[in-house]
C-alpha cells in the first residue's frame, strides 16, 4: 500500500475521532487541515474522491458543532468501501 494513501487513512481518522471526542473543538480544523493536505496527494481516483468528500463532511459537522450527520455517515460508508476494492489498500 502506497504510503500517501495510508498516511491519508491515518489523518483522516485523527479528525473523525476528534470530532466525535469534542465537535466544536478548534483541534478538529487542525485534523481537517491535515487531512485535507495528505488527501490532496493523493490521485483524483475513486478512493481520493472518496477521502476528499469526507474530509469535507468532517468540517461541516464541525462548523455546525455535531459529531455526526447523515451525509458524513453515508459519505463514510462510501470510503470504507473504495478502500475495500482499491488494489493498492492490500
Amino acid at each position: 500500500m502506497p504510503a500517501q494513501l495510508r498516511a491519508a487513512a491515518a489523518t483522516i481518522g485523527v479528525a473523525l475521532n476528534m470530532l466525535h471526542t469534542a465537535p466544536g473543538s478548534p483541534a478538529v480544523l487542525g485534523a481537517v487541515d491535515q487531512a485535507a493536505a495528505a488527501v490532496a496527494l493523493l490521485t483524483p481516483d475513486l478512493t481520493g474522491q472518496a477521502l476528499r468528500r469526507l474530509v469535507i463532511d468532517i468540517e461541516h459537522c464541525h462548523r455546525s458543532g455535531v459529531p455526526h450527520s447523515p451525509r458524513l455517515q453515508t459519505d463514510l460508508r462510501a470510503a470504507m468501501i473504495a478502500l475495500l476494492i482499491d488494489p493498492r489498500w492490500v
